[in-house]
């Protein structure tokens, strides 16, 4: 029996983190309460001296087989690159809470894949089917095998979902489809992770991948907002050391790691006890590491306890307002090391002076029951102007220092190749050499290969405080809770 009838009858079923608009955006006056009046703020804090920043002649990086520019919509609410099949370009949300790779489908005919780019699947290419709930509604359709280019690497036959059901939540997004990137080599679906699947080939050495939200200078001044890193770590890229925690066993395939401890200015916070890597502890939380959130969520009483220290913050429970002079420090210690938030980062934007809160701005912190083991989500607000690791081989996550002093350079002509299943070692000596454009089949990298990817939906505009969310479900049932995965 021919294998694609073989796997015919095979479906696939499983649940993701879910995408959709987050409301209210603003505070529910009828709600209202002043975080203040729940807890009180230290009255002193250990204050934080800045570090200085020292700029030296522009490292430059060339874009070779291995890196990949990062877009964004306009109000940076979602993050995709791009991945070639048959010489076609299609944007994917990079997402680190979903299970795999899925692409809109030419039969679709929801909302949400009108002017997108589709996939046109032949009759006989099906060999299973796939169904992801979200929490308003489901993508679904068929499984594919076609031959895959990623940041200039190619994996042969990689198996992957084409939707011809899509959520009506993706509809104002220019995204063609999501590339799931899960903390496990294989879902519970048995879809393989596409950067396990490289290592499994032979593309790539070392199974990870980096990512480095926000904008890059390059030499040719095309728009991105950041870069995506397959394989070895790009040391360039960085300074100082790579700071690596482990990936914490769960249900989900989550990046979920420890957050040691949150300072507040220098103040240790303290939280209601919770269990964090088989401890009881006030200081500690779980930490979901997610590219599909543009923001943090905590906890309901977690988000209480952080804003208590701004003064006179607002909340309805759900969204936070402080002062849009706010000027305390978040530091984060994950790994030993502290990795900072200042007010530039979290404060939203500001209230109208009819809203009753002409002053505060909205908190880009916010909180939410949303998981069932009280873990907070550090979406794109943490992960901004850093540097990522996710390890599979070594089960970890890690972060370093983004280097500011980086310049990408489009790869010679001369040096580039056609894209091959060689190895991509990219080690710290060899990289100015081995990084090329992963955009289009083209060794070039050029303006238009970016603006006819990057044109966003001209749908509904979105007001800057609104967040998106992703549910925290159990792969194989609708079950379990809300994750909230702000875009």
């Amino acid at each position: 029996m021919h294998f694609n009838h073989l796997l015919a009858l095979v479906a696939f079923q499983s649940s993701t983190l879910a995408f959709r608009t987050l409301s209210p955006s603003y505070i529910n006056s009828s709600a209202a309460y002043e975080v203040s009046s729940i807890e009180e703020a230290p009255s002193s804090f250990i204050k934080r001296v800045n570090k200085q920043t020292v700029l030296h002649s522009p490292t430059k990086v060339q874009l070779n087989s291995g890196l990949n520019l990062v877009l964004s919509d306009s109000n940076s609410e979602s993050y995709s690159i791009n991945i070639t099949i048959d010489s076609i370009d299609y944007p994917l949300l990079i997402d680190t809470g979903s299970p795999y790779l899925w692409i809109y489908g030419s039969n679709c005919t929801d909302e949400s894949c009108e002017d997108k780019q589709l996939y046109h699947a032949l009759e006989d290419e099906s060999i299973e089917t796939f169904d992801l709930a979200y929490s308003s509604g489901s993508a679904s359709g068929i499984v594919v095998q076609n031959d895959l280019i990623i940041a200039g690497l190619e994996d042969s036959k990689f198996a992957f979902g084409v939707a011809d059901s899509v959520p009506d939540i993706f509809e104002s997004y220019s995204f063609s489809g999501v590339l799931g990137l899960p903390s496990s080599d294989t879902s519970s679906t048995g879809m393989k992770n596409l950067i396990a699947s490289l290592h499994n080939e032979s593309v790539i050495e070392e199974s990870k991948f980096s990512l480095c939200l926000g904008e890059y200078n390059t030499s040719t001044n095309v728009a991105n907002a950041g870069l995506f890193i397959i394989g070895d770590d790009a040391k360039q890229l960085y300074t100082g050391d790579v700071y690596y925690t482990d990936v914490l066993d769960n249900d989900n395939s989550y990046w979920e790691i420890k957050i040691e401890s949150l300072y507040i200015d220098g103040y240790q916070a303290t939280f209601d006890s919770m269990k964090v890597d088989g401890e009881s502890s006030k200081v500690s939380r779980l930490g979901v590491i997610d590219s599909g959130t543009t923001s943090i969520i905590a906890s309901s009483a977690d988000a209480v306890v952080i804003h208590s220290y701004f003064d006179d913050a607002v909340t309805d429970g759900e969204n936070f307002a402080i002062f849009c002079n706010s000027t305390l420090t978040l530091d984060f210690e994950i790994g030993g090391h502290n990795f900072s938030l200042t007010s530039d980062q979290y404060i939203g934007q500001a209230y109208s002076k009819d809203s009753g809160y002409y002053g505060y701005c909205v908190s880009n912190i916010q909180g939410l029951d949303s998981t069932t083991d009280g873990s907070w989500i550090l979406g794109a607000l943490f992960l901004n102007d850093r540097f990522a690791v996710f390890d599979y081989d070594n089960a970890k996550v890690g972060f370093a220092e983004r280097n500011e002093n980086v310049i990408l350079v489009p790869a010679p002509t001369a040096s580039a190749t056609t894209t091959s299943k060689a190895s991509n070692s990219m080690s710290s000596t060899a990289i100015a050499t081995k990084l090329t454009s992963g955009y289009t089949n083209s060794t070039t990298f050029t303006q238009s290969s970016m603006t006819s990817s990057q044109a966003s939906s001209s749908t509904a505009s979105h007001n800057a405080a609104f967040k998106n969310t992703h549910d925290s479900l159990t792969v194989g049932s609708l079950l379990g809770a809300v994750l909230c995965l702000l875009i």
